[in-house]
Order: C-alpha cells, then structure tokens, then sequence
C-alpha cells in the first residue's frame, strides 16, 4: 500500500472503499473519532464489521494503515470529501474509559458514551502527536497549501447531524492547523537590513487624501467583482 513511512501497523481491509479516487485530487485531511480507547487492531475489526474504511487509524503512538492513499475511504458521509481526503480514525483517551471499580462520577454509575460526554471526549497527548505528524507527512507529500479549518481540514460532522468528532478535536482543530502550518510553512526570518520586494497591481501616490479615495473607487469599478475592493488606501510614510 502506498501511504506514509510514519505507518507501525499495515493492517489491509478487503471491502468497504473504492478503487481510486474518480479523478479528484488529494487535498484534503479529515479527522474522525472511535468510542473507546480501542487499539487500532480492534479500530480495523469495527471498520470491517461494518463494511466501512479509514485510510488511517491512530492510538497513542501507533499508526494504522488500512488502505492505500490511492484509494476512497468510505468514512465521512460525502462521496465528494472522501474522494478528496485522507482519513483518520482516532481513539479516545484513556481517561474516557469506563473500568471496574473506576465507573462513577459522584455516585452515579456512568456507562461509556455518558462519561465519554461529560468530558468531552479527549484523546492522549500520543494520539494527538501521531495526528500531528501524520498531517505533515501529508502535507509534504502532496503539497498542500496551509490548513485552513472548514476547508483543506474537515471533519465528520459537516456532512452529517452527528457528535464526531467529540469537542475536544473540534476545539483543538485551529491548534493542529497552526502546528502544521508552522512546520510546513516556518515564519520567515528576516535579518536587519535584509531588502524585501512586494508585488503590486499599481500604486499611485497622491498628496491629497480625498483624490486618492476617489481613485480607489474608480479602480474598483472596474474590477469583475463589485462586491471586493481590489484597491485600498493606504498611508506611506516618508
């Protein structure tokens, strides 16, 4: 299976994805979450208990492969998303887990989906890193632009009314994007007296503020599109 060297597991499905991508390029990551601290053997069984796939799986530092990047993984409810991303099933933390002897929360017995819910369904440090590290494996190799939360990084919810993933990804989905970015796409450094050069459309210096605004506003009519200025004033210091 073509897929990343970060894989610890290659563990194939035989059914529940389709050959290809129906000519969409890779270009999307989409996170998903399993209920229960599962080991990504048991994530495999589920995915193929019920006749669907992930092209990845992760819990704590493992990484599951489970079909090749070529291929649509059957995983977010959009044909349109899946043909365009990768996919990854992640566990929940251990502290979601309910044990013997470890089950109550002030006295009242919890199963695992209403303990799951009160904390808002963590996954571990480990899982979140491997996630992490995944995506900018994915980056690089497909050459993405930056994450953009919505757009190039999705999640299951957005195509269908259900709680996946739990708050906790959804609210560490702006973190991942940022860490990735920041590590594909390091901030330049610029030295003192190094000389930068912008590209611009046209600037036209003027001395009087009002006849600049009003040039601004001419360029913009002109634009194909009304609804966006292509043109601002700006103030230039000398």
């Amino acid at each position: 299976m073509t897929g990343s060297n970060l894989v610890t597991h290659k563990l194939p499905l035989a059914r529940g994805f389709t050959a290809g991508r129906s000519g969409q390029k890779i270009c999307k990551i989409t996170p998903h979450q399993v209920v229960g601290n599962l080991t990504v053997h048991t994530i495999q069984k589920v995915l193929s208990d019920a006749g669907i796939s992930s092209t990845y799986s992760i819990q704590d530092v493992n990484l599951a492969q489970h079909i090749c990047e070529s291929n649509r993984p059957h995983t977010s409810s959009s044909a349109l998303n899946d043909n365009q991303a990768i996919t990854v099933e992640i566990a929940n933390d251990e502290s979601v887990m309910v044990r013997q002897g470890n089950n109550t929360h002030n006295g009242v017995v919890e199963t695992l989906t209403q303990r799951g819910n009160r904390l808002g369904w963590p996954i571990s440090k480990a899982s979140m890193d491997t996630f992490i590290k995944l995506c900018i494996d994915i980056m690089r190799r497909y050459n993405f632009p930056p994450l953009v939360v919505g757009e190039n990084l999705t999640w299951h919810s957005m195509f269908k009314a259900m709680n996946c993933p739990g708050p906790y990804i959804m609210s560490q989905l702006q973190y991942i994007a940022d860490t990735c970015n920041n590590a594909v796409f390091p901030p330049m450094v610029i030295v003192p007296g190094t000389v930068l050069y912008g590209v611009a459309k046209q600037v036209v210096a003027l001395s009087d503020k009002g006849n600049a605004e009003r040039h601004a506003r001419e360029l913009n009519a002109l634009s194909p599109d009304l609804n966006k200025e292509y043109y601002k004033v700006i103030e230039i210091q000398r």
